[in-house]
């Protein structure tokens, strides 16, 4: 009788890997061979090369971008820093990768300084150049058409219209991006701090935001949704919005002037906050973001291949708590990070038998003031719910700059589970993180055993069989593990002298694809894939397929299927009889001839069943 072993199993679970059925997700193939044994650390730090920092203190004017990197051949990046707005305030490519080594570089105020000059400069450049261009439509419009909306889209006001709605955009779109950078200059602290330079910076924004509004109300008098178009009202107010642009440039050159020849190196980077709705609710982490963009072919690849968050500002007592630094989100607030060991998908009992699963998780907890500056030193308590689902390897940890973990070891029952964290500290910050314990079998099913009789008289071949196929799932209704065994046996009345019933599978030659019937007795062993009964792994050059039942050579009787996993076992009975049928043909009411039903012509090569010896050595 063939016999599973370790080595088998671990063949087998190999062949469904390779067959596309593997167990876990490998997530998107890489075609950049190359990078295929890259590894990337990005993080930031005080100092050149220094240790890794998720929070620097509210003095902070400089930072330090680190990347470690193995295994790298040639690869190229940018790496790019952005602002608590979004802004990239710092853009510098990388060396080309080679081997293993380090590299790092510094971003301080004056590059944020500079880039916030740079994008106010140029946006006013566009901003002049598209309410020129807008003050030149309105020098000349054409008449709108007599009949509106116009049925022919070439005459002259719709072109006049296309032109002026363009500029009227590119304007809008300037003023926008010109009020955002203003803004983040005047988070500066020590921007805040001088009021002849915040005023005239508040003054630009009031322009920018007054400029906006009329060419966002002049939009609608060139094109309105309903009614004609009133192309005199909508250019007055361009004009009234150029006035309002003019007067922010005066305020905003006013306030560039003050910088000229000032030496901001001393100046401290903006405190990161947390964002709160009106009812005090947490609605996310404003933060800062340090990423490295691969370049291919001397272009920037479309996303990020690493990223890091970081937080400027001094830690208060614990408010929030996140999986991770990399999840401090609204969506994540006040949960815990659960990672399966090895990259596992899922966590197995110690009771479960098959060899080689996982049974760990990590566990992670990342806790942080309510401006979401990370909170150190003080303790986090693990625990499971319930208690017999795992056991934590260390329930007090304390926190490492805002990060807490520790490992989680699965019981002995199948489970649905939580784990819980609490932080004291003023108010009590809690935190949960879901994981679920498979466990052995605990229900055998039969599925697709829609007959209890079988005739060996059928008229098709098809018919003269069943199909087997076993579900087995654990106490909380998860498919049992990957590589269970799982064993179907014929047994037979004792008292009954027919014996009859044969298990049998089916296997196709995958060079011709003809199909083989091979017998295997009373009794077939199998292992589960998702909890559904799947062959043992077919010889080279074969495709294996489902179990069945067929009549065999005995006389007819009843029989009992039983499937048994993990010690629990199925039931199911069954009749084989011979009945022959006869085919009465159908008149074709539509042609008036008789229509014979479509047969098998060519049926099933039998083999001999194989041998004890032959499983054995598969």
């Amino acid at each position: 009788m063939h016999r599973f072993t370790p080595a088998l199993l671990a063949a087998f679970g190999l062949m469904l890997a390779l067959a596309g059925l593997a167990f876990a997700d490998p997530g998107p193939s890489r075609t950049d061979a190359p990078d295929q044994n890259l590894t990337l650390d990005l993080y930031m730090s005080a100092t050149d090369g220094g240790p890794l920092t998720r929070g620097f203190v509210s003095t902070t004017n400089q930072v330090h971008a680190n990347v470690g990197y193995a295994d790298a051949r040639g690869q190229r990046y940018t790496l790019r820093v952005k602002d608590l707005s979004g802004i990239t305030v710092f853009s510098k490519e990388t060396p080309a990768f080679n081997g293993a080594g380090s590299w790092s570089t510094a971003i301080s105020i004056t590059d944020f300084v500079a880039t916030y000059a740079a994008n106010l400069a140029s946006g006013q450049t566009t901003l002049d150049e598209s309410m020129s261009a807008l003050g030149d439509q309105c020098q000349d419009i054409p008449p709108v058409p007599a009949v509106w909306p116009p049925s022919d889209p070439g005459d002259a006001y719709s072109k006049w219209l296309k032109d002026t709605l363009d500029r009227l955009e590119s304007a809008r779109s300037s003023s926008l991006e010109m009020t955002r950078t203003i803004q983040a200059l005047a988070s500066l602290p020590d921007v805040a701090d001088d009021a002849g330079l915040a005023g005239g910076l508040a003054s630009a924004r009031d322009g920018l935001a007054g400029a906006e509004m009329k060419l966002g109300d002049a939009k609608p008098k060139l094109r309105p949704e309903t009614g004609r178009p009133d192309p005199q009202a909508g250019c007055a107010l361009i004009g009234e919005a150029r006035s309002s642009a003019d007067g922010a440039k005066l305020a905003l050159t006013a306030a560039a002037a003050s910088l000229v020849g000032a030496d901001v190196s001393g100046w401290r980077l903006p405190l990161v906050a947390g964002r709160y709705g009106d009812g005090g609710e947490f609605l996310g982490c404003q933060q800062y973001a340090t990423d490295l963009v691969q370049i291919v072919n001397d272009n920037p690849a479309d996303s990020p291949t690493k990223g890091v968050a970081w937080t400027v500002g001094d830690a208060g007592a614990p408010a929030l708590i996140f999986p991770s630094p990399e999840e401090a989100d609204r969506s994540s607030a006040g949960r815990l990070n659960v990672t399966y060991a090895g990259g596992a998908e899922a966590m197995y009992a110690q009771s479960v038998q098959v060899p080689g699963l996982n049974r760990e998780a990590m566990i992670g907890a990342f806790v942080t003031d309510e401006k979401c500056v990370p909170v150190d030193g003080m303790s986090v308590s693990f625990a499971v719910d319930p208690a017999e689902a795992g056991t934590i390897a260390q329930a007090m940890v304390t926190l490492e700059q805002g990060v807490a973990e520790t490992t989680l070891t699965s019981g002995n029952i199948a489970a649905r589970a939580k784990v819980n964290a609490v932080i004291e500290g003023g108010a009590t910050v809690t935190g949960r993180g879901d994981f679920s314990v498979i466990g052995p079998a605990s229900t055998v099913e039969f599925k697709g055993l829609r007959r209890s009789r079988l005739n060996r008289a059928a008229l098709q071949a098809k018919d003269r069989r069943i199909s087997l196929s076993v579900f087995a799932t654990d106490a909380n209704n998860q498919p049992v593990a990957d590589l269970t065994e799982m064993v179907v046996e014929v047994r037979n009345d004792p008292n009954d002298p027919a014996s009859p019933g044969v298990l049998a599978f089916e296997r196709v030659r995958l060079n011709t694809n003809q199909r083989e019937v091979v017998e295997l007795g009373k009794r077939a062993e199998l292992v589960s894939y998702k909890g559904f009964s799947t062959f043992f792994p077919c010889e080279a050059g074969y495709r294996c397929e489902n179990l069945y039942l067929m009549a065999g050579n005995e006389a007819d009787g009843r029989l009992t299927l039983v499937a048994t996993v993990d010690g629990k076992s199925e039931e199911a009975r069954v009749d084989i009889v011979t009945e022959p049928q006869i085919f009465l043909p159908f008149l074709s009411k539509q042609f008036d001839v008789y229509a014979p039903p479509t047969y098998i012509t060519i049926p099933p090569e039998p083999l001999a069943t194989p041998s004890t010896d032959e499983l054995r050595r598969r």
